[in-house]
């Protein structure tokens, strides 16, 4: 009797308790937590020149991030860009680097899926294969989903609306209108 004690009790230990622990854990956006992720993004582009006429393209976007919560589910961030365009509009287009700064706000509630809206802005870099190098000045809207994998570790699917406006010559203003990205953030 008390060895058949024993394991149930072994059993129900190992359990792995209520509904909301085994679709995974509340994710940390509280106060003093910091974030490290990035994101991979194929972009539909649309450029209307200050003369001339518009033409649209793909582009791909690398952008990993780093940054902390001042107050719960509010964070402060800081990144970096990598775009490079492809297909025959963008075969001799330059490929840009920007840095942004920005903020989020994640709607965290306790569940695994967590809202979250944002604002970003910052300076990008044009560089050619040859000539100078431009430059255009960003600001960006990302909104989107972390799918909390468990308590450190989110995947982030959303998409961005980003406005680029040209800053030396040639100067245009750039619209993207992502098709959406994918990422995954680690909080600690």
């Amino acid at each position: 009797m008390r060895a058949g004690a024993v394991m149930l009790l072994t059993c129900l230990a190992m359990w792995p308790g209520p509904a909301e622990a085994r679709r995974g854990d509340r994710l940390q956006t509280g106060k003093g937590v910091l974030m490290l992720g990035g994101r991979l993004a194929v972009d539909i582009d649309h450029i209307n020149p200050d003369q001339g006429e518009s033409q649209s393209g793909a582009e791909l976007d690398f952008s990993p991030i780093f940054g902390g919560f001042p107050i719960r589910n509010l964070l402060l961030f800081g990144g970096l860009s990598v775009k490079k365009g492809f297909g025959d509009l963008h075969e001799n287009d330059p490929t840009t680097f920007g840095f942004r700064f920005g903020l989020q706000y994640l709607f965290n509630y306790g569940s695994i899926v967590v809202p979250y809206l944002g604002f970003a802005f910052g300076p990008s870099f044009l560089i050619p294969e040859q000539g100078d190098t431009g430059t255009a000045l960003s600001v960006a809207f990302p909104a989107g989903i972390l799918i909390s994998l468990n308590e450190h570790v989110a995947v982030n699917v959303g998409t961005e609306v980003d406005l680029t406006v040209g800053v030396t010559d040639p100067k245009a203003t750039v619209v993207h209108v992502p098709m959406g990205y994918v990422g995954i953030n680690a909080y600690f």
